[in-house]
């Protein structure tokens, strides 16, 4: 998935809000997830680190399943902004259904 940055995306600080950069990562789990299994999901448990702050330019959220049980799924997302790894994301999503 995929965000170019905008004014409104910013902190006070002037770089991209943490929860704009979770909210991505949240979403490319959860549609990755959904893909893979069909079944909706919803997150049960997230560990975010966020690596570099992000003043401008596309964040993309790359996602992969680390491991699918049958009511339990375990998926890891990385956000970059071009070539800089930006935030590291551990998640768990209950199976829905």
């Amino acid at each position: 998935m995929r965000l170019a940055v905008r004014e409104e995306h910013l902190n006070a600080a002037g770089v991209v809000h943490g929860g704009v950069t979770f909210t991505l990562a949240d979403s490319a789990l959860g549609y990755g997830i959904f893909k893979a299994t069909g079944r909706p999901c919803t997150t049960a448990e997230t560990k975010i680190n966020y690596l570099k702050p992000v003043a401008g330019g596309v964040l993309i959220a790359r996602s992969r399943i680390v491991r699918k049980g049958s009511r339990l799924v375990v998926a890891r997302a990385e956000v970059h902004c071009g070539d800089v790894h930006v935030a590291e994301v551990l998640s768990t999503f209950v199976i829905l259904g």
